[in-house]
């Protein structure tokens, strides 16, 4: 597995993000598609009633009537590969990418600006640095601006309408509390002495999960302000993270590898059921319901209190990319090279 490595890129068929990526065009405009439903998307999140999806050449799309239908966002300034989304309501959202990019939305996702990239991103590094004083992090952050805008973000989550979170690799971390006018590093806060990466979050009520290479879980209960390093039996890369409640976590992985906690991180136990096939996403889907998907295009549901995962006959072609949950009631969507499908998930067909 490169130090590229990352779920959400299918370009890559062993989930290893090259740096061949790194030449994408940080400005300009995203590509036009002719079918917004059938190219490569990477992630997706709800925003209010609307469904938005994102993935290669800054493509975003975008569905108002359930993933019935698609339509491409009509302004996107960059052409980067991006690879993270999530609103905090119907019309706040932001998403990430290559080179350091994060995009904000405030209509919903119709249209999206530019707030930070990987050049901000090593200059805020630099000055926190110097601020500390710290010689080592000086040293380790100029070497971060003289490498320039080469290194991805790999989610997002927003806590609210002017706070968000984003992660991405070799530590990589980012908090703004103003809607995005400024992103403070969090890297220094971080237990994570080997810079791996960071490759997924999950948020329930006030508690941060974020899940990443070589077995790293670290875990938040307020609200963002820290995080403490999960102690599990596993190091291996984990690709996905989600949470049923406070409590109740999930991450999951590479050869199919996914650990439970129930006791808020104290104890955590592995979940059979799924063939040694890396994981590549997990997303809520009501009260009580985890979906999986890997990266070969199966689907497992996990039930509160089981003690396994459970195979769906519902699936997409491989190499699969991401999931998104269109509500409690609605489908979920999977995404894979080939584009995006509504499954059948029904509560019947996990018995």
């Amino acid at each position: 597995m490169s130090r590229w490595s990352c779920a959400a890129l299918v370009s890559c068929a062993t989930l290893a993000c090259g740096a061949a990526f790194a030449g994408a065009p940080l400005e300009g405009d995203a590509l036009l598609v002719r079918a917004p439903s059938e190219v490569v998307l990477l992630a997706g999140a709800r925003c209010g009633d609307a469904l938005l999806a994102v993935g290669e050449h800054g493509v975003i799309v975008r569905s108002t009537d359930g993933g019935v239908s698609w339509q491409q966002a009509r302004r996107v300034p960059t052409r980067v590969t991006l690879t993270g989304v999530d609103c905090a309501d119907g019309a706040v959202g932001w998403s990430t990418g290559h080179q350091g990019t994060v995009l904000a939305t405030v209509d919903g996702g119709l249209t999206w600006t530019a707030q930070f990239d990987g050049r901000r991103a090593a200059q805020a590094i630099l000055a926190q640095a110097e601020a500390e004083g710290q010689e080592q992090a000086i040293a380790q952050a100029r070497r971060l601006v003289q490498d320039g805008p080469d290194k991805p973000l790999f989610d997002v989550r927003a806590l609210g309408p002017r706070d968000a979170l984003v992660i991405g690799a070799y530590n990589l971390a980012f908090r703004t509390r103003d809607g995005g006018i400024h992103w403070e590093p969090l890297s220094h806060r971080l237990d994570n002495p080997r810079q791996s990466h960071l490759n997924a979050m999950a948020v329930a009520g006030r508690t941060v999960l974020i899940a990443g290479e070589q077995g790293l879980v670290l875990r938040s209960d307020d609200g963002g302000e820290s995080f403490v390093r999960q102690v599990l039996p596993y190091q291996g890369s984990f690709f996905a993270a989600e949470l049923l409640d406070t409590d109740t976590a999930l991450v999951a992985g590479m050869r199919g590898q996914a650990w439970l906690t129930r006791d808020g991180g104290r104890r955590w136990t592995p979940l059979e059921g799924a063939p040694p096939v890396s994981f590549i996403a997990a997303v809520r889907h009501g009260p009580d319901t985890l979906w999986l998907l890997n990266q070969a295009g199966q689907l497992f549901a996990f039930e509160r209190g089981a003690e396994r995962l459970i195979a769906l006959p519902a699936g997409v072609p491989a190499p699969a990319t991401g999931l998104i949950a269109a509500g409690t009631r609605g489908p979920v969507h999977a995404m894979s090279a080939r584009g995006i499908a509504a499954l059948d998930t029904t509560t019947e067909s996990t018995r």
